[in-house]
């Protein structure tokens, strides 16, 4: 199953409302790169009984989905660690939103989703 960086890239800018205008030239290869890489890390965790399968439009479809939440989620995550979270001056307070948050919630939503389309990350106690 192949997943189209393109498709993911669209996607990630549904979701992150970033739009390349060449203006941020930095910030939209550092989106690009992310998107490239998401879309990378989530094809190598197909299932191995998948990988070779054309897969239908659905399961590509949610498999870029989590793609492109998973490129938002780590662009929010830099985007939080690079500024502060708010800002005071005497009686005035500015707090910002809680985007990182929010991008957490679609990757965990979107991870639902792909449920046995990919390897799971946890551990298991059983026997084989």
């Amino acid at each position: 199953m192949t997943i189209s960086t393109e498709n993911v890239a669209e996607k990630f800018r549904l979701y992150s409302g970033e739009e390349p205008d060449g203006n941020e030239p930095v910030r939209e290869a550092l989106c690009k790169e992310l998107c490239r890489e998401c879309a990378a890390w989530i094809s190598a965790r197909i299932r191995p009984e998948l990988t070779d399968t054309e897969g239908t439009e659905s399961e590509r479809n949610a498999l870029e989905c989590l793609a492109a939440a998973e490129a938002f989620w780590q662009l929010a995550a830099l985007d939080q660690a690079a500024a502060p979270q708010g800002v005071g001056s005497g009686e005035i307070k500015i707090q910002l939103g809680d985007r990182l948050g929010a991008a957490q919630r679609l990757r965990d939503e979107k991870g639902l989703a792909c449920r046995g389309l990919t390897v799971e990350d946890g551990f298991y106690f059983g026997t084989a």
